[in-house]
């Protein structure tokens, strides 16, 4: 990959396969899964501009850096599928500054300090639900704030009134969700239902 394209390299030439500019997956470490997408279909006999349309087509997978919706231009994104601290981490790290991470459950192992570079840099905040609240509290409130809700309920409406216009909402737990769901599919779908609950009392509350 180069000069913004996935290209394929053949008889000491590039041939250029997908422009990056096509990628509409949030997380840019996603690209690696991408460039061997384009590598199996060249293979195939695909064509570019078969590959681009494609990849232009192609928003994601549910509970992987899933985009919700935004309500007063703060973005909700869901990585419920981030359960444990590697892959939280590259999920905090596909954002900006103006994140606040919804971060707990039933802690698998690892070392939380891990999350405390990369939610510094962002001037994140933290929202914690379940078994590992106070665990992910001892190893971060002194560097960020960091507040706990009871369920995601509460999580995703405290997470919205600490965010400030622009930016993101992210669930993304860094622990198992058998504490509080059956399993990581339920959790995301429970956060998007919430988020999709707020939207219409807030949208309810302009109306009035």
């Amino acid at each position: 990959m180069s000069a913004g394209a996935v290209r394929h390299r053949r008889g000491g030439q590039e041939v250029p396969l997908i422009p990056v500019s096509s990628v509409r997956l949030i997380g840019r470490h996603l690209l690696s899964d991408v460039v061997a997408a384009a590598a199996v279909a060249q293979l195939a006999g695909v064509s570019p501009d078969a590959m681009t349309r494609a990849v232009e087509s192609f928003t994601g997978l549910e509970h992987a850096l899933e985009a919700v919706t935004a309500i007063r231009g703060i973005r909700f994104v869901n990585d419920s599928k981030a359960t444990n601290i590697v892959s939280a981490r590259r999920a905090i790290e596909s954002f900006d500054n103006g994140l606040v991470v919804i971060l707990g459950g039933r802690f698998k192992g690892g070392e939380l300090s891990e999350l405390r570079e990369p939610l510094t840099s962002r001037k994140a905040s933290v929202v914690t639900i379940g078994e590992a609240a106070p665990r992910i509290r001892a190893a971060l409130q002194d560097v960020v704030s960091v507040r706990e809700a009871t369920g995601m309920a509460a999580a995703v409406r405290l997470a919205f009134d600490m965010a400030a216009p622009g930016g993101t909402v992210l669930l993304a737990p860094a622990c198992a969700s058998f504490d509080m769901f059956v399993d990581y599919a339920e959790r995301g779908r429970v956060f998007k239902e919430e988020v999709r609950r707020l939207a219409r009392e807030l949208g309810a509350m302009r109306e009035q």
